[in-house]
This record gives C-alpha cells, structure tokens and sequence, in this order.
C-alpha cells in the first residue's frame, strides 16, 4: 500500500502595454492511494483511488475600482462591480482591444481505477476500470462588458442602399461611436457542472515467438454529457429546415421538433467500443530488421465540457446576443441592444449529437545500419469521422439587401466533420558513440478537414462541402536535425585527461536542435463592410473571392499575390477556398550547454546555459490575410528574437 499527498499555491501579475495589471491565484491539492495484491506468482491485482481540487482565480485591473462604463453611459452591459471595466472593441486595422474577465474556478476530480495482470503461458493478459467523477464550479461570465465591432460599414459609401467595397474607415466609425455589431453575455455566473466518465478495457499481450508478438485489446468509454447541478442550461429547438427556433430546457419536450431533451440537453453514446491491434515482427534473428504496426480508434471525448459552458450563458437565464447593425436597428457605442429579435440565444447544439472517432493506421520499419547508425521508416494514416462542425443557420452574405426569412443570429453545432491525415517520416539516428549522438527526420504529411471544426464556424452554411480543405495544422514538409556531445569520453573526448586540463574539458553536455518546416496554410478573409455576416452581428468567417490569378510569384514586397484575392462583391460569398495561402516557412535553431563541477562530497555547482533562436535570424510566422486591412499581404508576427539564458544552481 502507498500514498501520496501534494499541496500547490501559486500567484502572479499580468500587466499590459497600459500599465494595467491583471492578477492570477491558484492553490491545488492532490492526494492518492494505492493498493496491490499478489494473489499468486502470475497474477497481479491493483486497486487505486485519487482526488484532486484546484481553485483559480483571475481579477481584471478594473474589477472593483473603475466602473469604466458608467463613466462613459454605456448602457446594457452588467453593473456587478466585479464587472467593472472596458467593453471589447476589434477593428479590421488595428489591433484588438480588450481586458480580462473576472472568474473563480473551483474544479474538483475523484477515482478509481481498478486492474489485474495475469500471465498465462504465452499471454500477459490485463483487465481493468475506471470510474471518474468530475465536478467543474464556475463562477465567471463569459463577456460581462460586452464587445463592439468597427469595420467601415457605417462610413462606407451606400450606393441602392448597399456599401461599396473598400470604402468606409474603422477607426472612423469608432471616432463616430457607430459600431458595425455588438455582442453581449452575462448572467447566470455561478454554474455548476457535473459529468462521469467509465471506461472497461481488456488487453492480450501475446508473446507467439522470439520473432513475432501481437498485441490486442478492447475498450469501452462512456463519457456522461455535462449537466448543470440546477438544470440552468438552454437549447434551442428547431424545426425541419430551420424554419423556426424555440428555447428549451431540460426535462421538456421541443414543440418544434418533438424531442424529448435530457437533463444535460444533449443525449449521451453508450456505443464506445474500442478495438486495439498491434504487432512487433523480427524476420530473421540474425539481422536487426524490425516491422511494428497497428491499428487504434478512440472516441473524442472532451467535446461535453464546452457544450455546458456555451448552453448556461442562453436565455431566459443570462442575456446573450450578437446583433448587426442595421436601418429598423441602428447600433451606437452608447449602448447594448438585442434589437428587435425576440429570442436572442446564441448558441444550439444537435440534441442527437454523436461523439467523433479518429481511427489510426500505423507501419513503422527500423534497421540497423554501419557506425552505430539507425534507419526507421515510419507511415501513418488517421480519419477522423463525426467530428465537430459549426454554421450559422439563415445567415446572408455580407450586403444583402433585405431580412433572412429564417431566424439567425446563432450558431449550430452538430457532428459531420471528417478529417483526413497521411504522413511519411524517415528518421536516422546516430547512437551514442565516443560522446557523440545525433538524428535527422524528415516528414512528408498532407491534413484535410471539412471546416467548421472546433471554434472555426463554416462561412456558408448551406454549402459546408465547400469548407473541406487543408487543415489548419497541414506543414508538407518538416526537417528536424537534433545534435548531442558528451565530453569525457574515449580517448578524442579526453577520457585521459587529468589534472587542469581535465577540469576545463571533461563532464560538459552540449545539444541543439535544428528545425526547418512548411507554414502552415492561412485563409483570405474578407473585411471592412464585406466581413460581417448579414442578421448575426458575427464576423470572420467570410472568406475573400478569388481573381483567378496565381499566388506566385509574390507581389514585391508581399508574402503573396494579393491581386490574387479580392472583396466578395455585395450578397455573394467569398468565392475562395479555405487554407490557399502557403503560409511563411519557421525555422529555429536552439541550443544548450551544461556541466556540473562536484566541489565534496555533498556539495555540487551546476552550470546551464540555453539559448534559442542562436542566429539571431528574423523567421515571419504569419502573414495578414484580412484583404481591406492595411496589413494585407504584409508580415504581421514575428518568432522571437535570439535568447540566451545562463543558471547557476548550487546543491547541497
């Protein structure tokens, strides 16, 4: 039987280019214990149990001394004094501007795992379970003080009641006090969720020969949908077609749809089971030739958590919208307003929504090579299936003239989001050897997803076979060199050595690394009055159209063609794809150096020191995409400058 117990208190500030200062306090606590049992010279039993809780704390500059609203009249938004602060404003221009938000965190685990090993004759056989109970209590709202939006829009020059692309200014409109759109949420601070998770695996390691082992096993998860301890979370039901919308609450029926809704508002999925299949193959005992492979599923799981945080901030419990501006509603700076839509939920989710799987094939072929060398060859092959997939339902282009006929203004998330992900990896290593060990891999790779995954939201949501393109993460190609030197050994790393030369010489660890990597794709969106989508006050999903000219080569002076993109014209979407901009290539190279001096026999002296990005050289990281930004085409971020750091550690 063993235990542990460990306690974490921690605090710290965060200030900004303004001089305001946020704060962070947190204290963790954990505590396990663990019981194993022999219950012969073959089979193993264990039984463990752990609890943790952890409590954070973020307080905003102004929470509780500058009600900066009031101030200004801005009316709408929350007058808790813990609330107090400036609204968020984001422009296509300029950077965006916005203060933290209060919230107090207390997050509290408890498990048990139970398992058993028995070894039988060729098989090591292992069954067990875990049940895990998680409690998530916020007290936070997710944007007290309310955002406005400037692009243009409302100093844009209107020709038959449309704004022309390309005019209008955003810091005119904000000089104006006439925002494009404003969102607001905040009410129901204090949410308390709870979920379980249970898991049952078996798994046969099955040793055939000295030249083959297999590897198989199942599992079956079920993770409970997260439900609010007071049943404070808000769906929408919706009819066929998206005709019409309607909150729910949990334990109703949809008059809508005729779903019965559960407590957590989303039904759970019982059917998790997981195959598992690995092999190891040696061909021949005399030759060092190795074959490993195999092939997992596994359940996404995590998605549960963000649909009770997104379905506790909804009416009739907390006040949500996000609302354009438009002629029956005009929207200025002085204040928040739904406008004249009635009900103003923001968020709904699929109540038949099914967790996403990602299946993964895997081949990889090691041989021993002269001088201490290795050669593997590695392929892989993932699809994700039922993944996360995000619209806006009876939204319009940007410059529609006239209303949706279907309700807007929130975002739908169901599970018809697949993914692909292929990968070729040739790795050589060199095993340590007089000092001296280094590796150099190479990996071609290729990732395509149907959009709308995750927090990116589809830009027209009735054509989302359109969204399927390159990953956001797709790099083609990735070259990483890794290097490591040892002094002290043999005879050329002075393993002779003795007396001062011995001391400056031996016992010194230098390693770096060397990576050079295909950006990762951007997108051209549109901005100004053409990235605001029509009826939901939401903007950055509208994408660019494309001219048909190529992206190469780059306009001098640019990281591309920016002729090659250009403003959606008024009630049409963007006409260009996702992710077909090659973004800037990184490259970094760090390193390290470290030695330890022994000064007795309980006394050493350590010296490190580490430096990253040792050139010095300026790698871009990304580009700007927004096409009626003033940045469009041009470097908007930079990896960081060369950093060098030196430590001087003494134990005794």
């Amino acid at each position: 039987m063993n235990g542990g117990l460990a306690f974490q208190s921690s605090n710290g500030n965060n200030p900004n280019e303004f001089g305001f200062t946020d704060t962070r306090a947190g204290r963790n606590m954990n505590a396990n214990i663990a019981f194993s049992h022999n219950f012969s010279t073959r089979m193993i039993g264990n039984l463990s149990y752990r609890f943790s809780r952890a409590r954070t704390n973020a307080l905003p500059f102004f929470a509780f001394q500058h009600d900066i609203e009031g101030q200004l009249g801005i009316t709408g938004a929350s007058r808790d004094p813990i609330n107090w602060g400036p609204p968020t404003m984001s422009f296509t221009n300029f950077a965006r501007l916005s203060d933290g938000t209060p919230s107090l965190a207390r997050n509290q685990t408890s498990a048990v795992t139970m398992g058993l090993t028995w070894v039988h004759k060729l098989h090591n056989l292992s069954f067990g379970a875990d049940v895990q109970r998680q409690q998530n209590n916020i007290l936070s709202d997710s944007n007290p003080r309310g955002s406005f939006t400037f692009t243009g829009n409302q100093t844009s020059q209107i020709v038959n009641g449309v704004a022309v692309s390309g005019t209008g200014f955003d810091l005119a409109d904000f000089m104006l006090g006439l925002p494009t759109a404003n969102a607001l949420s905040y009410g129901n601070a204090d949410k308390y969720f709870r979920g379980s998770i249970f898991d049952i695996y078996a798994q046969d390691d099955w040793r055939i020969s000295t030249r083959l082992s297999l590897n198989i096993g199942l599992r079956w998860d079920y993770q409970t949908p997260v439900r609010e301890l007071y049943g404070r979370l808000a769906n929408l039901d919706i009819a066929p077609g998206y005709t019409a919308i309607t909150p729910v609450l949990p334990g109703q029926t949809g008059t809508l749809s005729g779903i019965h809704y559960p407590d957590s508002l989303v039904r759970g999925d019982p059917n998790n089971i997981s195959p598992r299949f690995g092999f190891a193959f040696r061909p021949s005992t005399k030759h060092s030739l190795r074959i490993n492979g195999g092939y997992g599923l596994y359940y996404l799981t995590s998605v549960y958590s963000a649909f009770a945080n997104n379905l506790a901030a909804q009416p009739p419990f907390a006040s949500s919208f996000n609302v354009s501006s438009s002629l029956d509603n005009p929207l200025t700076i002085a204040g928040f307003t739904a406008g004249p839509n009635t009900i103003t939920n923001t968020r709904a989710i699929d109540p038949n929504y099914s967790l996403g799987y990602v299946q993964s094939w895997q081949l990889a072929i090691q041989q021993d090579l002269v001088r201490a060398l290795t050669l593997n060859l590695t392929f892989n092959h993932t699809k994700g299936t039922g993944l996360d997939q995000q619209f806006l339902p009876g939204s319009l282009p940007p410059g529609t003239t006239g209303k949706s006929l279907l309700p807007s203004g929130y975002t739908y998330q169901q599970s018809n989001g697949n993914s692909t992900f292929n990968s070729a990896t040739v790795n050589i290593n060199r095993r340590f050897r007089s000092g001296l060990s280094s590796g150099v891999s190479y990996m071609l790779s290729k990732a395509i997803d149907s959009g709308g995954v995750g927090t990116l939201v589809a830009q027209n949501w009735l054509d989302l076979r359109a969204e399927r393109a390159l990953s956001n993460f797709d790099a083609r190609h990735t070259l990483n060199i890794t290097y490591g030197y040892s002094s002290g050994f043999g005879r050329r790393g002075g393993g002779l050595l003795t007396g001062w030369k011995a001391v400056l010489l031996k016992g010194w660890n230098v390693n770096g690394s060397i990576s050079v990597r295909s950006g990762t794709p951007l997108t051209a969106t549109a901005g100004g009055n053409r990235s605001v989508v029509g009826g939901t006050g939401i903007s950055g999903p509208v994408r660019a159209s494309a001219t048909g000219l190529p992206l190469d080569p780059p306009t001098p002076g640019y990281g591309f063609n920016i002729l090659a993109f250009a403003s959606p014209a008024a009630g049409t979407w963007g006409t260009a794809g996702r992710n077909t901009i090659p973004g800037p290539t990184n490259f970094s190279m760090n390193g390290s150096m470290m030695r330890g001096f022994q000064l007795a026999e309980r006394k050493n002296l350590d010296l490190q020191l580490q430096a990253s990005n040792l050139l010095n050289h300026v790698t871009i990281t990304n580009w700007g995409t927004t096409i009626a930004s003033s940045t469009f085409g041009l470097p908007t971020q930079a990896a960081g400058m060369r950093r060098i750091t030196a430590v001087l550690r003494f134990r005794f």
